[in-house]
Protein backbone atom coordinates (compact mmCIF):
# COMPACT_ATOMS: atom_id res chain seq x y z
CA UNK A 1 0.00 0.00 0.00
CA UNK A 2 1.54 3.61 -1.29
CA UNK A 3 1.52 6.30 1.01
CA UNK A 4 -0.99 8.14 -0.96
CA UNK A 5 -3.52 5.52 -0.65
CA UNK A 6 -2.48 5.45 3.49
CA UNK A 7 -3.47 9.22 3.48
CA UNK A 8 -6.83 8.10 1.88
CA UNK A 9 -7.94 5.59 4.65
CA UNK A 10 -7.40 8.05 7.91
CA UNK A 11 -10.14 10.61 6.44
CA UNK A 12 -12.43 7.93 5.44
CA UNK A 13 -11.96 6.33 9.23
CA UNK A 14 -11.99 9.90 10.83
CA UNK A 15 -15.60 10.51 8.86
CA UNK A 16 -16.53 7.03 9.95
CA UNK A 17 -16.42 7.93 13.77
CA UNK A 18 -18.09 11.54 13.02
CA UNK A 19 -20.91 10.04 11.21
CA UNK A 20 -21.37 7.41 14.13
CA UNK A 21 -21.55 10.49 16.57
CA UNK A 22 -24.18 12.26 14.82
CA UNK A 23 -26.07 9.19 14.32
CA UNK A 24 -25.65 9.50 18.22
CA UNK A 25 -26.87 12.75 18.37
CA UNK A 26 -30.05 12.23 16.46
CA UNK A 27 -30.92 9.17 18.64
CA UNK A 28 -30.84 11.84 21.49
CA UNK A 29 -32.75 14.57 19.76
CA UNK A 30 -35.29 12.28 19.22
CA UNK A 31 -35.29 10.22 22.32
CA UNK A 32 -38.42 9.39 24.84
CA UNK A 33 -37.80 10.55 27.26
CA UNK A 34 -35.90 13.41 26.30
CA UNK A 35 -31.88 13.01 26.67
CA UNK A 36 -30.34 14.54 29.84
CA UNK A 37 -28.43 17.28 30.48
CA UNK A 38 -24.82 14.79 30.78
CA UNK A 39 -25.76 12.98 27.82
CA UNK A 40 -26.05 16.05 25.73
CA UNK A 41 -22.38 17.51 27.24
CA UNK A 42 -20.90 14.37 26.74
CA UNK A 43 -22.04 13.77 22.98
CA UNK A 44 -21.00 17.60 22.40
CA UNK A 45 -17.81 16.66 23.69
CA UNK A 46 -16.96 13.62 21.55
CA UNK A 47 -18.46 15.43 18.52
CA UNK A 48 -15.75 18.19 19.00
CA UNK A 49 -12.77 15.18 19.44
CA UNK A 50 -14.47 13.15 16.55
CA UNK A 51 -14.69 16.97 14.19
CA UNK A 52 -11.07 17.86 15.14
CA UNK A 53 -9.19 14.52 13.96
CA UNK A 54 -11.20 15.18 10.81
CA UNK A 55 -9.68 18.25 9.90
CA UNK A 56 -6.37 16.67 10.49
CA UNK A 57 -5.98 13.84 9.01
CA UNK A 58 -8.08 15.98 6.16
CA UNK A 59 -5.11 18.84 5.94
CA UNK A 60 -2.49 15.98 5.43
CA UNK A 61 -4.31 14.61 2.28
CA UNK A 62 -5.00 17.91 0.79
CA UNK A 63 -1.21 18.96 0.58
CA UNK A 64 -0.54 15.96 -1.73
CA UNK A 65 -3.61 16.29 -4.15
CA UNK A 66 -2.97 17.41 -7.48
CA UNK A 67 -5.05 20.80 -8.05
CA UNK A 68 -7.88 19.89 -10.22
CA UNK A 69 -8.47 16.94 -7.64
CA UNK A 70 -8.11 19.33 -4.89
CA UNK A 71 -11.60 21.10 -5.25
CA UNK A 72 -13.73 18.52 -5.99
CA UNK A 73 -12.14 17.01 -2.52
CA UNK A 74 -12.98 20.11 -0.76
CA UNK A 75 -16.77 20.43 -1.85
CA UNK A 76 -17.51 16.95 -0.60
CA UNK A 77 -15.67 17.20 2.80
CA UNK A 78 -16.98 20.69 3.27
CA UNK A 79 -20.78 19.28 2.78
CA UNK A 80 -20.21 16.31 5.27
CA UNK A 81 -18.53 18.94 7.80
CA UNK A 82 -22.03 21.17 6.91
CA UNK A 83 -24.22 18.58 7.78
CA UNK A 84 -22.32 17.19 10.48
CA UNK A 85 -22.00 20.89 12.50
CA UNK A 86 -25.97 21.30 11.47
CA UNK A 87 -26.95 18.49 14.10
CA UNK A 88 -24.36 19.75 16.58
CA UNK A 89 -25.70 23.02 16.41
CA UNK A 90 -29.43 21.22 16.75
CA UNK A 91 -27.96 19.38 20.19
CA UNK A 92 -26.41 22.54 21.64
CA UNK A 93 -29.62 24.22 21.01
CA UNK A 94 -31.47 21.44 22.83
CA UNK A 95 -28.80 21.74 25.65
CA UNK A 96 -29.38 24.98 26.28
CA UNK A 97 -32.84 24.75 26.31
CA UNK A 98 -32.39 22.23 29.26
CA UNK A 99 -30.05 24.39 31.02
CA UNK A 100 -32.38 27.06 30.99
CA UNK A 101 -35.55 24.98 32.46
CA UNK A 102 -33.07 23.84 35.05
CA UNK A 103 -32.37 27.92 35.98
CA UNK A 104 -35.83 28.06 36.07
CA UNK A 105 -36.23 25.01 38.69
CA UNK A 106 -33.66 26.19 40.50
CA UNK A 107 -34.87 29.96 41.16
CA UNK A 108 -38.63 28.24 41.18
CA UNK A 109 -36.84 26.16 44.35
CA UNK A 110 -34.98 29.32 45.91
CA UNK A 111 -38.18 31.03 45.80
CA UNK A 112 -40.36 28.23 47.05
CA UNK A 113 -37.28 27.03 49.59
CA UNK A 114 -37.63 31.43 50.91
CA UNK A 115 -41.20 30.91 50.92
CA UNK A 116 -41.21 28.03 53.79
CA UNK A 117 -38.14 29.16 55.94
CA UNK A 118 -39.99 29.44 58.92
CA UNK A 119 -39.31 33.75 60.60
CA UNK A 120 -36.54 32.72 63.14
CA UNK A 121 -35.17 35.25 65.33
CA UNK A 122 -31.27 33.63 65.12
CA UNK A 123 -29.12 34.20 67.82
CA UNK A 124 -26.32 37.24 67.14
CA UNK A 125 -22.96 36.71 67.94
CA UNK A 126 -20.35 39.25 69.42
CA UNK A 127 -17.56 37.57 70.20
CA UNK A 128 -17.93 35.59 73.27
CA UNK A 129 -16.49 32.36 72.82
CA UNK A 130 -19.15 30.87 75.09
CA UNK A 131 -21.36 31.59 72.81
CA UNK A 132 -19.67 30.18 69.86
CA UNK A 133 -21.08 26.75 69.56
CA UNK A 134 -24.65 27.47 69.76
CA UNK A 135 -24.71 30.73 67.28
CA UNK A 136 -22.93 28.19 64.82
CA UNK A 137 -25.02 24.99 65.48
CA UNK A 138 -28.45 27.62 64.57
CA UNK A 139 -27.10 29.20 62.13
CA UNK A 140 -25.93 26.12 60.30
CA UNK A 141 -28.87 24.13 60.57
CA UNK A 142 -31.28 26.91 58.98
CA UNK A 143 -28.78 28.78 56.57
CA UNK A 144 -25.90 26.86 55.73
CA UNK A 145 -27.37 23.57 55.21
CA UNK A 146 -30.01 24.96 52.79
CA UNK A 147 -30.26 25.44 49.47
CA UNK A 148 -30.00 29.55 49.46
CA UNK A 149 -27.64 31.44 47.21
CA UNK A 150 -24.40 31.46 48.83
CA UNK A 151 -24.54 35.28 48.83
CA UNK A 152 -27.65 35.43 51.09
CA UNK A 153 -25.73 33.04 53.18
CA UNK A 154 -23.10 35.48 53.18
CA UNK A 155 -25.53 38.20 54.05
CA UNK A 156 -27.06 36.33 56.46
CA UNK A 157 -24.13 35.26 58.79
CA UNK A 158 -22.81 39.37 58.05
CA UNK A 159 -26.25 40.72 59.28
CA UNK A 160 -25.77 38.59 63.09
CA UNK A 161 -22.34 39.89 63.87
CA UNK A 162 -21.66 42.24 66.20
CA UNK A 163 -18.68 43.47 68.41
CA UNK A 164 -15.27 41.58 67.68
CA UNK A 165 -16.65 38.86 65.51
CA UNK A 166 -18.11 41.89 62.92
CA UNK A 167 -14.35 43.80 63.18
CA UNK A 168 -12.91 40.93 62.58
CA UNK A 169 -14.34 40.33 58.90
CA UNK A 170 -15.36 44.36 58.12
CA UNK A 171 -12.56 44.36 55.17
CA UNK A 172 -13.96 40.78 53.55
CA UNK A 173 -15.43 41.58 50.43
CA UNK A 174 -19.02 41.07 49.99
CA UNK A 175 -19.04 38.71 47.15
CA UNK A 176 -20.46 34.78 46.96
CA UNK A 177 -16.28 33.60 47.15
CA UNK A 178 -15.75 35.45 50.65
CA UNK A 179 -18.38 33.45 52.42
CA UNK A 180 -16.16 30.42 53.26
CA UNK A 181 -13.46 32.47 53.96
CA UNK A 182 -15.89 34.42 56.78
CA UNK A 183 -16.54 30.98 58.14
CA UNK A 184 -12.98 29.43 58.14
CA UNK A 185 -11.78 33.18 60.03
CA UNK A 186 -14.42 32.96 62.72
CA UNK A 187 -13.74 29.32 63.21
CA UNK A 188 -10.14 29.91 63.78
CA UNK A 189 -10.99 32.65 66.03
CA UNK A 190 -14.00 31.54 68.13
CA UNK A 191 -14.32 27.83 67.13
CA UNK A 192 -10.99 26.54 69.20
CA UNK A 193 -12.02 23.76 71.27
CA UNK A 194 -9.36 24.53 74.06
CA UNK A 195 -9.92 28.79 74.14
CA UNK A 196 -14.04 27.44 74.20
CA UNK A 197 -13.30 25.06 77.38
CA UNK A 198 -11.03 27.79 78.78
CA UNK A 199 -13.81 30.32 78.71
CA UNK A 200 -16.14 28.24 80.50
CA UNK A 201 -13.97 27.51 83.25
CA UNK A 202 -13.31 31.28 84.05
CA UNK A 203 -17.24 32.28 84.17
CA UNK A 204 -17.50 29.33 86.67
CA UNK A 205 -14.36 30.99 89.23
CA UNK A 206 -15.98 34.16 87.88
CA UNK A 207 -19.77 33.77 89.26
CA UNK A 208 -21.06 35.76 92.15
CA UNK A 209 -21.26 33.59 95.83
CA UNK A 210 -25.20 34.73 96.62
CA UNK A 211 -25.54 36.57 99.74
CA UNK A 212 -28.47 36.34 101.71
CA UNK A 213 -30.37 39.64 101.50
CA UNK A 214 -34.33 38.90 101.78
CA UNK A 215 -36.06 38.38 99.22
CA UNK A 216 -33.34 38.24 96.33
CA UNK A 217 -31.65 35.30 97.71
CA UNK A 218 -33.94 32.89 96.53
CA UNK A 219 -33.02 34.14 92.90
CA UNK A 220 -29.26 34.68 93.33
CA UNK A 221 -29.38 30.73 94.00
CA UNK A 222 -31.07 30.15 90.89
CA UNK A 223 -29.37 32.05 89.31
CA UNK A 224 -25.92 30.57 90.10
CA UNK A 225 -27.44 27.02 89.68
CA UNK A 226 -28.87 27.99 86.30
CA UNK A 227 -25.05 29.74 85.23
CA UNK A 228 -23.50 26.38 86.70
CA UNK A 229 -25.76 23.73 84.67
CA UNK A 230 -25.33 26.43 81.66
CA UNK A 231 -21.35 25.75 81.82
CA UNK A 232 -21.05 22.35 82.76
CA UNK A 233 -23.18 21.35 80.32
CA UNK A 234 -21.30 23.47 77.45
CA UNK A 235 -18.12 21.68 79.02
CA UNK A 236 -19.40 18.27 78.09
CA UNK A 237 -20.18 18.98 74.45
CA UNK A 238 -16.47 19.84 74.39
CA UNK A 239 -15.69 16.46 75.75
CA UNK A 240 -14.83 17.46 79.56
CA UNK A 241 -16.51 14.52 80.79
CA UNK A 242 -15.91 11.47 83.44
CA UNK A 243 -14.94 11.03 86.69
CA UNK A 244 -11.69 12.93 86.44
CA UNK A 245 -13.12 15.90 85.59
CA UNK A 246 -16.21 15.78 87.83
CA UNK A 247 -13.53 16.02 90.45
CA UNK A 248 -12.19 19.03 89.86
CA UNK A 249 -15.47 20.56 88.48
CA UNK A 250 -17.19 19.99 92.08
CA UNK A 251 -14.54 21.41 94.33
CA UNK A 252 -14.56 24.58 91.71
CA UNK A 253 -18.30 24.86 91.62
CA UNK A 254 -18.74 24.42 95.78
CA UNK A 255 -16.25 26.99 96.40
CA UNK A 256 -19.14 29.38 94.56
CA UNK A 257 -21.64 28.49 97.14
CA UNK A 258 -23.22 30.76 100.41
CA UNK A 259 -21.40 28.88 103.47
CA UNK A 260 -24.37 27.52 105.10
CA UNK A 261 -25.06 25.36 101.74
CA UNK A 262 -21.39 24.03 102.07
CA UNK A 263 -22.43 22.83 105.22
CA UNK A 264 -25.35 21.04 104.23
CA UNK A 265 -23.58 19.71 101.22
CA UNK A 266 -20.72 18.46 104.05
CA UNK A 267 -23.68 16.59 106.09
CA UNK A 268 -25.76 14.91 103.21
CA UNK A 269 -22.87 14.46 100.65
CA UNK A 270 -20.97 10.99 101.82
CA UNK A 271 -20.44 8.88 98.63
CA UNK A 272 -20.98 11.45 96.51
CA UNK A 273 -18.48 13.71 97.10
CA UNK A 274 -17.23 14.51 93.16
CA UNK A 275 -20.10 13.17 91.57
CA UNK A 276 -21.37 16.40 89.93
CA UNK A 277 -24.54 15.17 88.58
CA UNK A 278 -25.67 14.55 92.30
CA UNK A 279 -24.27 17.90 93.63
CA UNK A 280 -26.33 19.72 90.78
CA UNK A 281 -29.76 17.81 91.78
CA UNK A 282 -29.04 18.18 95.13
CA UNK A 283 -28.55 21.87 95.04
CA UNK A 284 -31.69 22.32 92.77
CA UNK A 285 -33.47 20.42 96.10
CA UNK A 286 -32.20 22.91 98.26
CA UNK A 287 -33.35 25.24 96.32
CA UNK A 288 -36.60 24.24 96.13
CA UNK A 289 -36.99 23.82 100.10
CA UNK A 290 -35.94 27.22 100.71
CA UNK A 291 -38.05 28.81 98.41
CA UNK A 292 -41.31 26.76 99.88
CA UNK A 293 -39.91 27.64 103.60
CA UNK A 294 -39.82 31.48 102.27
CA UNK A 295 -43.25 31.36 100.69
CA UNK A 296 -45.41 29.55 103.86
CA UNK A 297 -43.43 32.58 106.09
CA UNK A 298 -44.63 34.99 103.77
CA UNK A 299 -48.31 33.86 104.44
CA UNK A 300 -47.11 33.84 107.89
CA UNK A 301 -46.11 37.32 108.57
CA UNK A 302 -49.75 37.94 106.89
CA UNK A 303 -51.90 36.19 109.00
CA UNK A 304 -50.10 37.79 111.76
CA UNK A 305 -50.69 41.37 110.93
CA UNK A 306 -54.31 40.67 110.30
CA UNK A 307 -54.90 39.29 113.55
CA UNK A 308 -52.78 42.14 115.27
CA UNK A 309 -54.85 44.63 113.38
CA UNK A 310 -58.06 43.12 114.43
CA UNK A 311 -56.72 43.32 118.12
CA UNK A 312 -56.06 46.61 117.91
CA UNK A 313 -59.30 47.70 116.17
CA UNK A 314 -61.71 45.85 119.14
CA UNK A 315 -59.40 47.59 121.86
CA UNK A 316 -60.21 51.09 119.92
CA UNK A 317 -63.81 50.47 120.08
CA UNK A 318 -64.04 49.11 123.37
CA UNK A 319 -62.43 52.32 124.52
CA UNK A 320 -64.75 54.08 121.70
CA UNK A 321 -68.11 52.69 123.08
CA UNK A 322 -67.09 53.14 127.17
CA UNK A 323 -66.05 56.84 126.48
CA UNK A 324 -68.99 57.51 124.44
CA UNK A 325 -71.65 56.53 127.64
CA UNK A 326 -69.33 57.76 130.06
CA UNK A 327 -69.99 57.10 134.12
CA UNK A 328 -73.35 56.02 136.00
CA UNK A 329 -74.84 53.39 138.26
CA UNK A 330 -74.00 50.19 137.25
CA UNK A 331 -77.62 48.99 139.43
CA UNK A 332 -80.01 51.85 138.23
CA UNK A 333 -77.94 52.69 134.60
CA UNK A 334 -78.95 56.63 135.97
CA UNK A 335 -75.92 59.02 135.46
CA UNK A 336 -77.01 61.52 138.50
CA UNK A 337 -75.44 59.48 140.83
CA UNK A 338 -72.56 56.65 140.60
CA UNK A 339 -72.62 53.00 142.29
Amino acid sequence: MDGMEKLQKAPAAAQGWLTRVCTKMEGLLGKSPPATSSELVEVLEEFDKRLTRLEEVQSDIELELRPEALDEYLDKADEARQRAKHMRLLCADKLKELTVGDKVDSVSTIASLHARLPKLELPRFDGDLKQWQSFWEQFSSHIDNTELPTISKLTYLLSLLDGTAKDMVEGVPHTSTSYRTVIDLLKQRFGKTECIIHSHIQALLALQVPVDQGKTYITQLWRLRDEVVQHTRSLETQGITGKQCEVLLTPMIMSRLPTELRLMWSRDCSGHESDLDWLLNWLQGEIEVLERSEMYKGNAKKGSKEISKEKWFTASALYATSSSKGSGCMFCSKRNHNS
